[in-house]
């Protein structure tokens, strides 16, 4: 029966000639980084919240973001990571330059943005979320 499942979404799953999320070893990454970057990230984006919450230190703004993903998966999974993370939220995605225009809840300081560009990078605190996308998915 799972034969048959998967050679019917094999078209939905593994658009084209590319099946590279077709291998056990991507979903046992995806597990992982769902597990241990994705969690932790979110543990301290909820404290994070609340604590500017709390103190009133909201400076919120959109910033334009290039985490360099060639895949379609690579992209939805980067948009997806940053929506559910608290206090951040993907408005747009441009398919033809790979930039997310990105809303934050709290826009880090002038010397970090120019031209309203954060590096993807600096999104997250622990883990560089970008690099554990690219693993998995490109």
């Amino acid at each position: 029966m799972a034969l048959v499942v998967s050679a019917a979404s094999a078209k939905w799953f593994c658009p084209g000639d590319d099946y590279r999320m077709a291998h056990p070893l991507r979903w046992v990454l995806l597990g992982l980084y769902i597990c241990i970057p994705f969690f932790l990230e979110l543990i301290r984006a909820n404290i994070d919240v609340a604590l500017r919450i709390i103190t009133g230190n909201i400076s919120p703004g959109i910033v334009k973001v290039n985490p360099d993903l060639a895949t379609g998966f690579g992209r939805l999974l980067f948009a997806n990571s940053v929506t559910l993370t608290p206090g951040t939220l993907t408005l747009e995605a441009d398919v033809k330059t790979g930039d997310f225009y990105i809303h934050l809840l709290s826009v880090p300081p002038k010397e970090m943005v120019k031209q309203k560009t954060v590096d993807a990078a600096a999104l997250f605190s622990f883990f560089k979320i970008p690099a554990w996308v690219r693993r998995i998915a490109e």
